[in-house]
Parts: C-alpha cells; sequence; structure tokens
C-alpha cells in the first residue's frame, strides 16, 4: 500500500510539473459514518475518515490528457483505506475537425442512464464499501479509438488488465463478516491469478427524434458477478466437501468468468416523463463449478433489465420537485439463482429529489427499494445536501437495510438487515 501511495503522488506531481499548462483542482474531505450498535465486539459500528481528489487536466489543439486519482484513509476500519487512480489518460485527436481519436491511460465509464439500477454500466471495478445502489467506482486501463460526429459515435475498445474489486473487511458493516482472497478468473477449468488478460468491445451511439441510444458489445472478465467460494472441494459417494471449511467460511475467493455482454441505453423524452432504458444480455464462458455455502454453484447466463420514468415540476418560488420511479430484473434464470447473482435481482425504486435552488444548492432526496419477488427486502435512503461556501459543502443522510434473514445462508438485502447508519460529510474545495 505505501508503494502505491509514492507512485500515486509522484505520478501526480511529475503530470504537474511537465503539463504546467493544465488546470487542477481537488477537494478534501472528512468522512463521519455512525451504525446502529450490532453488539458485535469485532465489528466496527463507527468511521471517521480523510477522503482526498486530485485533479489536473489540459487540452491543446491535437491533444488533451486528464488525471485524476483519490484516496481515503480511515481511522477506524483500517481495511476501509483505499487509494485509486480514476482517469489517467492521454489522448491525441488524428485529424484537425478532432472526429478520430486515439486514446490509452486509465480511465472511468459511465455507461448508465437509471438512478438506482445500472445493468448496463459493465466496465469498472467497484469499492463495495459503498453505497450499494451507485458503488464507487475505480480506474481501468483502456485503449481506444473513437470516431465522434455531431449526432453519432463510435469507439473500439482494449482492456489489457483486470482491476481487482476493492471488499470491505471482517471489520466493516457492509462486509460478509470474512477477509475476502484475492480475487481469482475461472475460465473453463484454468484458474488464472494473473490480472493482465485481454478483453475488447466496441461501443456505438447516435440521436434520433427526442432519443438518446447506445448499444455496446464486449468480451471481457464481468466484474458484477462472482461466486464466492472455493475449487478446492472432493466428492466422495455423491456428497462434496470443502478441503478447507475454515477456509471458505473465513476467507472465501471471490471467482469472476468471462462473458460475452451485448447491451443497450437509451433516454429521451416521452410525453411529460424523462423515459430511461438499459439492458445487458450476458453469455459466460463454461466453466468448472465452484463449492460454496450453499453447495455447488456455476455462473449463469441470463439478461438483466432496468426501466425508469422522471417525472419534475417547478414551484412557484423557482424551486423543483423529481419523481423518479424504476424498475429492475433479472431474467433467464429461477427466482434462487437470481437472488445469487444480484441485490436486486428484482426490485423497484421510488424516489423524491427536491432543489430548492437558492444559492446554497439546497437539496433533498428520500428513496425507497422494494424487492418485487423476495418477502420483506427492503431499504430506505435519506440524504440533505448543501454549500456552505463557495469553497466548502456539507452533505448528510440516513440509511435504513430492513431485510431479516429467511434461510440458513443470507441472500441479496438481507446481508445487510439492521446494519443502519448515519453519515455526514463535510468537503472543501480547491
Amino acid at each position: 500500500m505505501i508503494k502505491k501511495k509514492y507512485l500515486f503522488l509522484l505520478s501526480f506531481l511529475f503530470i504537474h510539473n511537465v503539463f504546467s499548462q493544465g488546470t487542477g483542482q481537488g477537494e478534501l474531505a472528512l468522512e463521519f459514518r455512525q451504525f446502529k450498535d450490532d453488539g458485535n465486539v469485532t465489528t466496527e459500528d463507527s468511521a471517521i475518515s480523510v477522503f482526498s481528489r486530485l485533479e489536473n487536466k489540459y487540452e491543446g489543439e491535437s491533444w488533451k490528457y486528464v488525471f485524476r486519482g483519490f484516496a481515503r484513509v480511515d481511522k477506524e476500519d483500517t481495511d476501509r483505506s483505499l487509494m485509486s487512480i480514476e482517469d489517467a489518460y492521454l489522448k491525441m485527436y488524428l485529424n484537425e475537425n478532432q472526429t478520430f481519436a486515439f486514446s490509452a491511460g486509465y480511465k472511468i465509464f459511465n455507461w448508465s442512464t437509471t438512478e438506482a439500477f445500472h445493468p448496463a454500466d459493465s466496465i469498472n471495478s467497484r469499492n463495495y464499501d459503498t453505497n450499494l445502489e451507485n458503488l464507487e467506482k475505480l480506474g481501468e486501463p483502456a485503449i481506444e479509438f473513437q470516431m465522434e460526429l455531431e449526432n453519432f459515435h463510435w469507439t473500439l475498445f482494449y482492456f489489457p488488465r483486470f482491476e481487482r474489486p476493492f471488499y470491505p473487511g471482517d471489520q466493516s458493516r457492509l462486509g460478509l463478516g470474512a477477509d475476502l482472497d484475492k480475487p481469482i478468473i475461472l475460465e473453463g477449468s484454468e484458474l488464472e491469478r494473473e490480472q493482465w488478460v485481454p478483453q475488447y468491445g466496441t461501443r456505438f451511439g447516435f440521436t434520433i427524434f427526442d432519443f438518446d441510444l447506445a448499444f455496446h458489445a464486449i468480451d471481457h472478465i464481468d466484474r458484477n458477478f462472482p461466486i464466492l467460494g472455493t475449487h478446492q472441494y472432493t466428492t466422495l459417494l455423491g456428497q462434496t466437501f470443502p478441503n478447507d471449511l475454515n477456509k471458505l467460511l473465513n476467507a472465501p475467493v471471490p471467482y469472476y468468468f468471462r462473458s460475452r455482454e451485448y447491451g443497450f441505453t437509451s433516454q429521451g423524452i416521452f410525453g411529460p416523463f424523462l423515459l430511461k432504458i438499459e439492458g445487458a444480455i450476458r453469455d459466460f464462458k463454461e466453466s468448472d463449478p465452484i463449492y460454496t455455502l450453499l453447495g455447488l454453484r456455476q455462473i449463469t447466463d441470463h439478461q438483466e433489465w432496468a426501466v425508469g420514468l422522471e417525472y419534475s415540476f417547478t414551484h412557484d418560488y423557482g424551486g423543483e420537485t423529481f419523481l423518479i420511479l424504476e424498475g429492475n430484473s433479472v431474467f433467464g434464470t429461477n427466482e434462487e439463482t437470481r437472488a445469487e447473482l444480484s441485490v436486486f435481482q428484482r426490485d423497484a425504486f421510488f424516489a423524491v429529489r427536491h432543489a430548492i435552488n437558492d444559492v446554497m444548492g439546497k437539496e433533498l432526496m428520500f428513496g425507497f427499494f422494494n424487492d418485487l419477488e423476495r418477502s420483506h427486502e427492503h431499504l430506505y435512503t435519506f440524504s440533505y445536501t448543501q454549500r456552505l461556501t463557495n469553497e466548502w459543502k456539507i452533505k448528510g443522510g440516513i440509511r435504513i437495510y430492513d431485510a431479516p434473514q429467511k434461510g440458513p445462508v443470507p441472500q441479496g438485502l438481507e446481508a445487510y438487515d439492521e446494519d443502519h447508519h448515519g453519515y455526514l460529510t463535510l468537503t472543501r474545495y480547491f
């Protein structure tokens, strides 16, 4: 971790000094998080962290560079400390009108259109110690060739490396009570512990009438659907047993699989509503089964689709209220498999966002998640945000998880039941 910190800082200083014409900005935040006491002395109910982000960028006539990264150091839960490069790439324009371009480096990709569910947003690995509906993204190295016209864009991608997701430790209330082992890629019967694996894809989009449409096809190691368990097990007299039960319980391995994914996103005006649709069809490479706490499991082909409607209206005093309704569902599997694949395997989300639109940018938001298939699985969220000055901003909120465990192994939101917490973030921009 220390070496990574030095590399991160040296890289930023190098870029800033070499490209001194670039513009820089950043933020520094104090983050507080307090959970409801669970009566377990091995978990941390409080979190106090310092978060910082640095950004530097420059754009000339024929090229531009972007550098952005963040670091978080937590005083109470050291497993939560993290440093990540988000964007660090160089982009070269190949013609005078900048229609064609080539870029290489780390990048954050945002392919989603919906507020809470993101079936088509598949590229970046995530930090799982953040909000389930909007997990913090980690940069992924990519090489891109782009063509961009007024109402059409097309990109070819090559992703040379599988960036490991960041998992909460065994002390975290948002974890699984275990320190997960390093991820392993399983392709067929072959295990790959290295992160350098070839992945590629293409994406194109266009505007028609009042809708923005985009399609993608990628062959990659899917970051969103790991199986936690072990490939080291024994079958005897028709029964299967893990070779090391203690490791399975306390340090299971996340296994990731290669997938061919075909995705779609769309958003546009539909009468008085903003209509959003996105989805993905995932065809996984058939691989050996993994032994889990639920028995032998294999990754399953499936589709996932989300649809959302947003309606807004303005108040006489200038404020604006947004009503949001979204649904998400996994298709092509049975109910049991859906629950193992995703927390939001068949859920609805309703939210109200109210922007006061004053000089301090005050905004309130209430959100409610309800599982439409599994009984008694709810998530309630409330947040309030405003600027204090031009440089200072404050955000606070509450999250309530109501999902009692119904079987021998928690599934979906059950893993977060009673992990209610409040949070407060004070940010200084510079």
